[in-house]
């Protein structure tokens, strides 16, 4: 009930009409205040005519709730687990961030205390933040932990330092609790006796490991990314490279000159004998197999292989018309006796795909031919 003529004064946070002095009518809708001005969220409506007792409907529209930022998204890691604790609890906040728009800052503690924040990790992987402090200088100290030991060439900082990013540091294999904390020595307090954290980065890295199978040889080098990278070759040994979680790396393999590259095994498979692409979001394993290549084929028997021209021609028995091929070779064939009554073709200069370029040599022993014919071409007798 509002009473025409009644005193608005009041307490600070008694409610008064904002508009008072002003004549009050069916029309009016005022907002209420509190007696220092500040709005209370309150209105009256549905004021009643003038007359000596007046009624009118009081409504309230609840503030807005603050926003809590929760400590994993303050420090941009919403999948972690953060816990805080010490003399106080660690709190996001928009005030005061590096990335305009959240980062964590450290309670108001007394003197000798402290409050930290941390976060358990798996390793292998990198870490990088920025952070910033106002505080005593040489006194009051915003520092980093592993595992409880405060990290060699990340200096804790005191006093007035803006933000500033520290970056590059390894976090070896395992489980390892990452720990930030801002401690106060026993007297003095200066600037806002506070500590900052934000953009808290943290690549993993897993790793990959090449393995070599077969009779051949040859090798296995990563083109995709640029670093790190592996380089592996056949008869040495190839340790796992650690790469960052997530990036696909393109494996390529190269077999020596006597062997042929017949395809890769991995999860998920890579096709073929082209490059294997492999997404690195867990450890990977893969294997490339290299298979010694034939020395000596017979084109019209495919999938035989031969050590040298002599068991080759034996193979062939009383076909006329067949072909022998030989790869290029670096040592000698050894000689050759045509006794059968038949026409053979040698071809010589081959690669180890046996492809239909045969531009190079090959070179053998003596050549005897004692019966049937023989058409020679890339074939060096010594």
């Amino acid at each position: 009930m509002l009473v025409v003529g009644s005193d608005c004064s009041g307490d600070p946070t008694t409610l008064f009409y904002s508009g008072n002095n002003a004549s009050w009518s069916p029309l009016t809708t005022p907002n209420s205040n509190y007696y220092n001005g500040t709005p209370s969220n309150f209105s009256l409506l549905g004021i009643s005519p003038q007359a000596a007792i007046m009624t009118a409907s009081l409504s309230f529209t609840p503030p807005t709730p603050p926003v809590i930022i929760q400590l994993p998204v303050a420090i941009d890691n919403d999948a972690w687990s953060v816990t805080t604790g010490g003399n106080g609890n660690w709190s996001g906040q928009t005030a005061n961030t590096h990335d305009g728009i959240d980062g964590a800052q450290s309670p108001a503690i007394l003197d000798s205390q402290s409050a930290w924040m941390q976060s358990v990790i798996s390793g292998p992987g990198t870490l990088s933040y920025w952070w910033k402090v106002s505080s005593e200088s040489g006194f009051d100290y915003l520092k980093f932990y592993v595992d409880g030991v405060e990290q060699a060439g990340v200096a804790g900082i005191s006093g007035v330092v803006d933000w500033t990013q520290v970056s590059g540091i390894n976090i070896p294999s395992g489980s390892h609790t990452i720990k930030w904390e801002y401690s106060k020595d026993s007297d003095i307090s200066s600037g806002y006796d506070a500590a900052w954290l934000d953009q808290v980065l943290y690549t993993s890295f897993y790793p990959l490991t090449f393995t070599f199978a077969g009779t051949g040889g040859g090798s296995v080098n990563s083109i995709i990314p640029n670093s790190p990278t592996i380089n592996c070759t056949s008869g040495t040994i190839c340790n796992p490279v650690a790469f960052p979680a997530g990036i696909d790396v393109t494996l390529s393999a190269l077999p020596d000159q006597d062997s042929i590259f017949t395809g890769w095994a991995a999860t998920p498979p890579c096709a073929g004998t082209g490059n294997c692409v492999v997404t690195m979001d867990a450890a990977k394993y893969v294997t490339g197999t290299f298979t010694l290549a034939p020395l000596v084929t017979v084109l019209e028997r495919p999938g035989i292989e031969f050590s040298n021209i002599s068991a080759a021609y034996d193979d062939i028995g009383t076909a006329a018309g067949s072909t022998i091929r030989a790869r290029v070779n670096t040592a000698p064939f050894g000689d050759l006796l045509l006794n059968r009554d038949i026409a053979i073709t040698l071809m010589g200069g081959f690669d180890t795909e046996f492809s239909s370029d045969n531009s190079g040599y090959s070179s053998m022993g003596t050549l005897t031919v004692a019966a049937g014919s023989l058409t020679l071409e890339q074939i060096i007798i010594k």
